[in-house]
């Protein structure tokens, strides 16, 4: 995943935090771990993926609940992403695990959606949401994420 790769999925992951976080609503509560998310609140994804990481990855790859895809030894060149599942872009986010995070949104709303297909494009396999505060129900667009090996959003939301 080079850098324009990088830069989309940054601006993927920075739309999906601002379409289930709501911090105006202080009866949610919203995101009890957002350790890593929290840089979107007040820098840009050109400044995040400008600073230097200790092990050469992305920021986005120590975020909490995000599991990137990563090389092991070359040659030849191993990926490896969530235990027992190799992935195939370097970089890429291959799984989102936010379960019971205090997430809020609409798994119908056009922005979220875009954020997860964008994602999605970009490499991401599986993605846990249950246990939080979204609503909607599960449409057509769900079944067109042919890559998505694994889909969690437990009972919060409807079958349409």
């Amino acid at each position: 995943c080079a850098a324009d790769c990088q830069q989309a999925v940054c601006t993927a992951l920075a739309t999906f935090f601002s379409s289930t976080y709501n911090s105006t609503n202080t009866a949610l509560r919203s995101w009890r771990n957002k350790q890593g998310w929290d840089k979107l609140q007040s820098q840009t994804c050109a400044q995040i993926l400008a600073a230097p990481t200790a092990n050469g990855l992305p920021a986005y790859c120590g975020w909490y609940g995000i599991t990137c895809c990563f090389g092991g030894p070359a040659p030849p060149l191993m990926l490896w992403g969530p235990p027992g599942q190799n992935c195939t872009l370097l970089n890429s986010v291959v799984e989102i695990n936010l379960q019971v995070n205090g997430l809020n949104g609409s798994v119908t709303d056009t922005v979220f959606q875009q954020s997860i297909t964008q994602l999605h494009a970009c490499g991401m396999a599986r993605l846990t949401l249950s246990g939080n505060a979204l609503s909607g129900s599960l449409s057509e667009f769900w079944g067109n994420l042919a890559n998505l090996t694994n889909l969690n959003l437990g009972k919060q939301v409807a079958v349409a």
